[in-house]
Formats: C-alpha cells, structure tokens, sequence
C-alpha cells in the first residue's frame, strides 16, 4: 500500500533529524526553556561548544578565506564546526531540508590534501563551507521544495551552480527550508514544518529562502545561496539582519534547478549570496563572476567581476513609499534617519515619488506572469499524494492557463513598464541609485508578511538590489502605530493594523540599495558606502 502524504512527510522528517550525528544531539541540560524565545546567541553562551568551535563560527567567511589558503586552519575543522551548529540549528530553529556532512567532510579532507600537496587553494572558495537553499540540486539529494510528491526523487547531477562552487573549492554541507514551491514570503511547509526565527519564535523568517536566512542568522553557516523571484533573498535577509545581493538575470547561474514553473523565464529568479557581513557578499560575489558561469550555464552573460573605485560624493533617489503601502513607524524613522546622515556625509539625496498607478500596473503585469499557468504544475505536484492545496497558495489555482497569444501580450507589457521605469530613471541626471526600504515592516510577527513589492519591483524590471541592516531597530516607545493615519488602500491598511511594535521591539531594520541592470559592482560599492556612513553616525 502506498504512504500518504503526512506518512511520507513523517518519514522524511524522521530520517532527516536520525542523520544529525548522536554526539551532536544536544543534551536536555543545555536546551534552552521551551518559552525562550530568543536562541540566537545559543553558540556563544550556551556552553555546548568549544572556545575552538566558537572562534571559527564568529569568523566572517571573507577571513576564513585566507586563513584557509593559506593552511593556517583546515577545511575539516571548519567544516566539523558548521556540521556542528548546523545540526544544533536543526534542533532549535528547524532551517535544513538535506544534510550532507559526509560529502562535505570527504571534500574537506580533500582540499586539505590538495592544499598541501599543490601549496594552493583549489579556487577563491577553498575550503569555505557554504550552505544552500533546497531548490539548487546537489546529487544524490532530493530538492522537495515542501511537497511530499517531490520527496524521494534525488537529483541525479549537480546543477550548474552547485559545480561551480565546488569547483571553486567550496564544501557544501545542507540545503535549507522553503515555503511550498518558494511561492510566499513565510517559511512552512507539510514537509519540514516551519522554520522558526532564531532571534525571536514569534517573528517571520520570510521566504522564500527563510531556512537559509535562519541558519545563516543562527550561526549555523557563515555563506549561504538564496534564490530570488520577488523578494525571496533580500526578504529572509531582511528578517535575519543579513546582508545580500540580488543580481541582474544572466549574471549568475539559475539553470537546471529545480523550480515552481519550469519554463517560466519571462521574469526569472536568480541566485543570491547571504552573510552577516557586506564583505563576505562582495567576496563571493567576486569569486563567482570570476569562475566563469557562462561556462557552466548558456543563460549567463560573460562578464568578469569589474573593479570600481568608490565615489565621494553619491547620488540617490529616495522612494519614501511605493504609492500603495506606506512604511510603518520603525521603516519610516531608519529611512529618515539614514537620508539624514548621508546629506551630512555630503551625498546629494533627491526625492522619488512613486505613483500608486505605476505600481500597481507592475504588479498586475507581474502576477499575470507569475500565475500564467494557473497553479497548473502545482496542481501536478499534489495530486500524486492527495496533499492538500498549501494555507495561502488558493489564489494561483483558480482560472485557466494563459494562452501564448496572451502570454506575449503580457511580454509586451513588460517590456512597456521596464521602459517607462528607465525612462524615470534617466530623468534624474547623474542618478547613481536608489535608497528604498526592503519591506513596510522591521520584521512581521509570523504569518503577518504580506506585501512583497518593495522587493518585486525590481525583480520585474531587472535591476540588481542589496538590502543590508541599516543599524536601526524596532522601538516599542519611539515607534507607536500611527494615530491619525490614512491609509493608502487596503494593502497599506492591513500592513499598518497588523503592526505590533511590542511583539516586535529589537527586531532590525533594512533598506534596499538599487542600481542599474548588470551593475552589480556598483550597488555593493553604494551599500559598502552607505553602510560605513551609518555606522559612523
């Protein structure tokens, strides 16, 4: 008889915890209260691990890059650490859908062979572990994306993206939690559950790379690999106090992954690296533009990572809203804030006002994209196991396909909005980029997240964006909801009722900077810019 669909989401989730080594079980009189909220700082205080153990997993990736090239460390005690808190991270915050330290340790162990008999690294990433999300495929893994059909089903390669960072020198060692087919901004699914953030129980993780934000967040990887449709790296980012890039398509390799819409390249997602420090971003950014990817993957553009000298003197376009939702209190006071100290810094800030019609045109051409098949493939993807349509995933199964005269109607479309935002754009001479928060919100309680275009905006015009911690934080006394508040509509309403600046307080706050299409260089030489300038403030 066959399993169903919760007998086959058990059994996964059996086997994935059963995998996490006994000697790293942790004992009960190290686990933290079942109503302690806050985990976050369990590595470092906790005292179930080593002073040793500690020192590596505090340590950006960008400064085990060189201790490691240079033999002063081995991969396979790095590499034992981050196997380590990741499987602690699994315990307490539930971000992994795959473990593979075996692989990884085998392929540590070998770098460190390699290190000593060629005196090299193998590749800018030698030894590095890196932490991916459950779409990229890894051989002889499965990419489940939380449905219970998709279980079972290794990749029988790698993707081209998982090669490239092995072939780099990079160890990879877990893939990490999605929301069912990494189509909403929370991370739960029948598979796996939800993935909880490590910072606070109570608040979202975002998604949909929220597993990946949460381990990174965590402690329990140092580099990790989102993927980002509308929002999916810079959200989770945003909910971890991350940094992050979204590139332009084609500069880094998405293909031969597994995906909620094969075929679906009219706005595709790309690839995102996610750390705790803008370095580690920039290096990795640097280190894969320089591997080639065009030679892993047709759809890349090949072009080298480009040096560019810093500029004193910037000049950004602030979007205080995107016409539709407005931020709340503690978004408004960090995008103030921030606009404050950059005029000191001597950077020229102008203003971008958005209208509401312009935002609204992108998103209705977005999602008509997005759910041109009408929930088809994921209508394919549940009925094999009769697993139930996932809580908020009703609204891309109703109507029926588009048809391919309507699809390139909607290409059209596109095209029309992606030329009318750089027809803006250029209106503004000598604009360098633009300052936008990442979302309405410091961080959502859970299940609250629900307005993504600050993010899928630039998704759908192709322009690259970071987000980045701008240093402020959710303030319960100095950010009070609104009193006398018109809302923009009835997005901007929910948004502002459902803000809860208590459950909230303490949670970071992050801004987006965006650059032009293909300049990836740029807008992390913006962000470096911009975020020296707060954190001298």
């Amino acid at each position: 008889m066959s399993q169903t669909w919760q007998e086959i989401a058990s059994s996964k989730r059996e086997r994935l915890n059963s995998s996490i080594p006994p000697e790293w079980v942790i004992p009960s009189s190290f686990c933290p209260p079942a109503e302690q909220t806050d985990v976050s700082k369990f590595i470092a205080q906790s005292g179930w691990f080593t002073e040793s153990e500690i020192d590596i997993l505090s340590t950006p990736a960008t400064t085990l890059q060189l201790l490691l090239a240079q033999g002063l460390i081995t991969s396979e005690k790095v590499t034992l650490a981050f196997c380590k808190s990741a499987s602690v991270a699994q315990q307490l915050i539930n971000p992994v859908t795959e473990i593979l330290f075996d692989e990884a340790l085998a392929t540590a162990k070998a770098l460190d062979e390699y290190l000593k008999v060629n005196g090299k690294p193998k590749g800018p990433l030698h030894g590095i572990p890196i932490s991916l999300k459950d779409n990229f495929n890894v051989k002889g893994k499965d990419s489940s994306l939380g449905f219970t059909s998709m279980v079972g089903k290794p990749a029988e390669s790698n993707g081209p993206l998982a090669q490239l960072l092995l072939d780099a020198g990079a160890v990879l060692y877990v893939k990490t939690n999605v929301p069912p087919g990494m189509k909403r901004a929370e991370t739960y699914n029948e598979v796996f559950g939800k993935t909880v953030n490590p910072m606070n129980s109570l608040w979202a993780v975002g998604g949909s790379s929220g597993g990946e934000g949460a381990l990174i967040s965590f402690g329990g990887s140092c580099l990790g690999v989102g993927s980002d449709l509308g929002g999916s790296c810079r959200i989770p980012a945003a909910c971890g106090g991350l940094f992050t890039l979204r590139p332009s398509v084609g500069r880094w390799s998405i293909s031969k992954n597994t995906v909620c819409t094969p075929g679906q390249d009219s706005i595709p997602a790309v690839p995102g690296p996610m750390a705790k420090t803008l370095d580690d971003v920039i290096m990795f950014s640097k280190a894969f533009a320089d591997q080639a990817p065009w030679t892993y993957d047709p759809q890349c553009v090949p072009l080298k990572w480009q040096e560019i000298e810093p500029k004193s003197r910037l000049k950004l376009a602030v979007m205080w809203n995107d016409g539709l939702v407005a931020p709340t209190p503690p978004v408004q006071r960090a995008l103030e804030g921030t606009v404050k100290t950059l005029k000191e810094a001597g950077h020229e800030i102008i203003d971008w006002k958005v209208s509401a019609e312009d935002m609204q045109d992108m998103a209705d051409m977005s999602f008509g994209i997005f759910l041109a098949d009408s929930g088809n493939w994921l209508k394919k993807v549940l009925e094999p196991t009769g697993e139930p349509v996932p809580p908020g995933m009703l609204w891309p199964i109703t109507g029926n396909p588009k048809t391919l005269i309507e699809l390139q109607e909607f290409h059209v479309w596109r095209d029309n909005v992606r030329m009318k935002w750089l027809q803006k754009w250029n209106s503004f001479e000598g604009l360098d980029g633009v300052l936008i928060p990442t979302s309405p919100y410091g961080i959502p309680e859970h299940g609250k997240f629900k307005y993504a275009n600050y993010t899928m905006l630039w998704n759908s015009i192709d322009y690259p964006a970071s987000s980045f911690p701008s240093g402020y934080y959710v303030d319960k006394d100095l950010d009070k909801p609104y009193t006398d508040y018109t809302p923009l509509g009835n997005f901007d309403k929910t948004v502002h009722e459902e803000y809860n600046p208590v459950v909230c307080h303490g949670a970071p706050v992050s801004l987006q900077i965006v650059g032009r299409r293909l300049e990836e260089e740029k807008v992390l030489m913006m962000t470096k810019i911009v975020h020296e300038a707060l954190s001298k403030a």
